[in-house]
Protein backbone atom coordinates (compact mmCIF):
# COMPACT_ATOMS: atom_id res chain seq x y z
CA UNK A 1 0.00 0.00 0.00
CA UNK A 2 1.50 3.59 -0.80
CA UNK A 3 2.54 5.62 2.02
CA UNK A 4 1.84 9.18 3.41
CA UNK A 5 3.75 11.52 1.31
CA UNK A 6 3.90 9.14 -1.79
CA UNK A 7 2.72 10.90 -5.21
CA UNK A 8 -0.31 9.70 -6.05
CA UNK A 9 -0.43 7.24 -9.43
CA UNK A 10 -2.50 7.29 -12.15
CA UNK A 11 -4.64 10.34 -11.84
CA UNK A 12 -4.80 10.86 -15.71
CA UNK A 13 -5.55 7.17 -16.26
CA UNK A 14 -8.15 6.94 -18.69
CA UNK A 15 -10.91 4.62 -17.07
CA UNK A 16 -14.63 4.05 -17.32
CA UNK A 17 -17.48 4.71 -14.62
CA UNK A 18 -20.00 2.36 -13.84
CA UNK A 19 -22.63 3.68 -16.66
CA UNK A 20 -19.16 3.51 -19.28
CA UNK A 21 -18.34 7.07 -19.51
CA UNK A 22 -14.93 7.44 -19.55
CA UNK A 23 -13.19 9.95 -17.25
CA UNK A 24 -10.15 10.49 -15.05
CA UNK A 25 -9.82 10.55 -11.46
CA UNK A 26 -8.26 13.99 -11.83
CA UNK A 27 -11.14 14.92 -13.41
CA UNK A 28 -13.51 13.68 -10.90
CA UNK A 29 -11.37 15.78 -8.33
CA UNK A 30 -12.69 19.10 -10.01
CA UNK A 31 -9.47 20.69 -9.15
CA UNK A 32 -10.25 19.77 -5.35
CA UNK A 33 -8.47 17.08 -3.07
CA UNK A 34 -9.95 13.50 -3.53
CA UNK A 35 -10.24 10.22 -1.47
CA UNK A 36 -10.14 7.58 -2.83
CA UNK A 37 -11.93 4.44 -1.48
CA UNK A 38 -11.06 1.15 -3.25
CA UNK A 39 -13.21 -1.82 -3.09
CA UNK A 40 -14.55 -5.30 -4.52
CA UNK A 41 -18.58 -5.46 -3.22
CA UNK A 42 -18.60 -8.99 -1.85
CA UNK A 43 -16.29 -7.49 1.10
CA UNK A 44 -18.05 -6.98 4.80
CA UNK A 45 -16.13 -4.10 5.24
CA UNK A 46 -16.86 -2.20 2.18
CA UNK A 47 -20.37 -2.75 2.61
CA UNK A 48 -20.40 -0.53 5.59
CA UNK A 49 -17.24 1.64 4.74
CA UNK A 50 -18.86 2.52 1.51
CA UNK A 51 -22.51 3.89 2.94
CA UNK A 52 -20.05 5.48 5.19
CA UNK A 53 -18.31 7.30 2.54
CA UNK A 54 -21.24 8.30 1.13
CA UNK A 55 -22.95 9.65 4.21
CA UNK A 56 -19.85 11.91 4.97
CA UNK A 57 -20.06 13.41 1.69
CA UNK A 58 -23.40 14.43 2.05
CA UNK A 59 -22.41 16.10 5.32
CA UNK A 60 -19.22 17.90 4.06
CA UNK A 61 -21.67 19.30 1.25
CA UNK A 62 -19.44 21.71 -1.36
CA UNK A 63 -16.28 21.54 0.11
CA UNK A 64 -13.74 21.03 -2.22
CA UNK A 65 -13.24 17.13 -2.04
CA UNK A 66 -14.31 14.77 -4.14
CA UNK A 67 -14.74 11.23 -2.77
CA UNK A 68 -14.53 8.50 -5.73
CA UNK A 69 -15.03 4.84 -5.23
CA UNK A 70 -12.98 2.45 -7.32
CA UNK A 71 -14.30 -1.10 -7.72
CA UNK A 72 -13.16 -4.16 -8.78
CA UNK A 73 -16.04 -5.39 -9.82
CA UNK A 74 -18.19 -5.19 -13.03
CA UNK A 75 -19.91 -1.98 -14.19
CA UNK A 76 -23.36 -4.00 -13.24
CA UNK A 77 -22.63 -5.91 -9.70
CA UNK A 78 -21.29 -1.91 -8.70
CA UNK A 79 -24.48 -0.35 -9.97
CA UNK A 80 -26.03 -2.91 -8.02
CA UNK A 81 -23.98 -2.70 -5.15
CA UNK A 82 -24.59 1.39 -5.25
CA UNK A 83 -28.27 0.34 -5.05
CA UNK A 84 -28.58 -1.65 -2.45
CA UNK A 85 -26.27 -0.18 0.23
CA UNK A 86 -27.76 3.87 -1.03
CA UNK A 87 -24.37 4.70 -1.79
CA UNK A 88 -24.38 8.45 -3.83
CA UNK A 89 -20.77 8.36 -5.23
CA UNK A 90 -19.23 8.27 -8.15
CA UNK A 91 -17.87 4.80 -9.38
CA UNK A 92 -15.15 3.84 -11.88
CA UNK A 93 -14.59 0.23 -12.67
CA UNK A 94 -10.91 -0.96 -11.72
CA UNK A 95 -11.16 -4.53 -13.84
CA UNK A 96 -8.18 -7.36 -14.56
CA UNK A 97 -5.56 -6.44 -14.50
CA UNK A 98 -6.35 -3.86 -12.40
CA UNK A 99 -4.39 -0.59 -13.04
CA UNK A 100 -5.49 0.96 -10.02
CA UNK A 101 -5.41 -1.56 -7.35
CA UNK A 102 -1.99 -2.60 -8.60
CA UNK A 103 -0.54 0.99 -9.15
CA UNK A 104 -1.93 2.33 -5.05
CA UNK A 105 -0.29 -1.57 -3.90
CA UNK A 106 -3.40 -2.10 -2.38
CA UNK A 107 -3.75 -5.74 -0.40
CA UNK A 108 -6.98 -5.37 0.82
CA UNK A 109 -10.64 -3.62 0.56
CA UNK A 110 -11.68 -1.12 1.43
CA UNK A 111 -8.52 1.00 0.81
CA UNK A 112 -8.66 4.44 1.59
CA UNK A 113 -6.19 7.29 0.09
CA UNK A 114 -6.87 10.88 0.74
CA UNK A 115 -4.65 12.80 -1.99
CA UNK A 116 -4.24 16.56 -1.89
CA UNK A 117 -4.67 19.49 -4.67
CA UNK A 118 -1.19 18.70 -5.76
CA UNK A 119 -1.24 14.86 -5.93
CA UNK A 120 0.35 13.56 -2.63
CA UNK A 121 -1.13 11.09 -0.43
CA UNK A 122 -1.90 12.73 2.90
CA UNK A 123 -3.66 9.85 4.72
CA UNK A 124 -4.26 6.11 4.19
CA UNK A 125 -6.38 3.75 5.85
CA UNK A 126 -7.58 0.13 5.36
CA UNK A 127 -11.01 -1.20 6.10
CA UNK A 128 -13.37 -0.14 8.83
CA UNK A 129 -11.86 1.46 12.21
CA UNK A 130 -12.69 3.81 15.08
CA UNK A 131 -9.74 5.63 14.96
CA UNK A 132 -8.28 5.19 11.73
CA UNK A 133 -11.55 6.48 10.15
CA UNK A 134 -10.54 9.67 12.65
CA UNK A 135 -7.00 10.09 11.50
CA UNK A 136 -8.59 10.12 8.03
CA UNK A 137 -11.74 12.90 9.13
CA UNK A 138 -8.88 14.97 10.91
CA UNK A 139 -6.74 14.50 7.72
CA UNK A 140 -9.56 16.15 5.60
CA UNK A 141 -10.02 19.16 8.26
CA UNK A 142 -6.66 19.56 7.89
CA UNK A 143 -6.17 19.96 4.10
CA UNK A 144 -9.64 20.78 2.69
CA UNK A 145 -11.07 23.94 2.90
CA UNK A 146 -13.57 24.71 4.86
CA UNK A 147 -14.88 21.15 5.95
CA UNK A 148 -15.37 20.65 9.45
CA UNK A 149 -13.29 18.45 11.98
CA UNK A 150 -15.40 15.44 12.52
CA UNK A 151 -14.96 11.97 13.82
CA UNK A 152 -16.90 8.88 12.82
CA UNK A 153 -19.15 9.29 15.49
CA UNK A 154 -20.75 12.75 13.85
CA UNK A 155 -21.30 10.92 10.18
CA UNK A 156 -22.74 6.92 12.06
CA UNK A 157 -22.60 6.84 15.70
CA UNK A 158 -23.92 3.29 15.08
CA UNK A 159 -20.68 2.15 13.34
CA UNK A 160 -19.11 -0.57 14.27
CA UNK A 161 -15.92 -0.10 16.05
CA UNK A 162 -13.93 -3.24 13.90
CA UNK A 163 -14.53 -4.62 10.34
CA UNK A 164 -11.35 -6.04 9.19
CA UNK A 165 -10.70 -5.40 5.18
CA UNK A 166 -10.84 -7.88 2.94
CA UNK A 167 -8.06 -9.41 0.55
CA UNK A 168 -8.14 -7.39 -2.82
CA UNK A 169 -9.22 -9.43 -6.19
CA UNK A 170 -5.66 -8.72 -7.85
CA UNK A 171 -3.63 -10.93 -5.39
CA UNK A 172 -6.09 -13.32 -4.49
CA UNK A 173 -4.86 -16.52 -6.17
CA UNK A 174 -7.07 -19.32 -6.84
CA UNK A 175 -7.35 -22.30 -3.92
CA UNK A 176 -5.65 -25.41 -4.46
CA UNK A 177 -7.07 -29.10 -4.20
CA UNK A 178 -7.30 -29.69 -0.65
Amino acid sequence: MLNVGDRAPQLDLLVSDSEGNQTTLSDLANSGALLLVLLKTSCKSCKIGLPFASMLAKRLGNVPLSIVAVSQDSPNVTRSFKRRYEVDLPFVIDNDPYPLSEAYAIEATPSWFLIDTDGVIRQTGLGVFHQPLNDLLAAIADIVPNAETLTFRDIDPELPPFVPACPSKHIQEPLGKW
